[in-house]
């Protein structure tokens, strides 16, 4: 594996705080611009949500949903057969 491949590997991880670069990785991001440039994609992908995250009332959402749940369904439009067929019926009269 190239060092580009480990790097594009490990960013995702980096950029969410579950790791660090080493020495020498650090070094490469410096030297290779092609991995600077997936390394700030990967960054700004990782800040979307971010405040989100903390202001989101998941626990409050999950009750709605589940309340929405325990509702009986509507009931389904009901349409007669006969307006179905009518259609047909007057096309099969013209025609003979």
């Amino acid at each position: 594996m190239t060092e580009c491949a480990v790097l594009s590997e490990r960013m995702v991880a980096v950029a969410h705080r579950r790791g660090s670069w080493s020495p020498d990785e650090a070094a490469h991001l410096v030297a290779c611009g092609d991995c600077r440039a997936e390394w700030r994609l990967v960054q700004a992908g990782a800040q979307l949500g971010r405040d989100l995250e903390q202001t989101f009332p998941a626990e409050m959402m999950a009750a709605r949903v589940m309340a929405s749940l325990r509702q009986p369904a509507p009931r389904p439009l009901r349409t007669r057969a006969w307006r179905w067929l009518a259609a047909p019926a007057a096309v099969a009269a013209a025609i003979a």
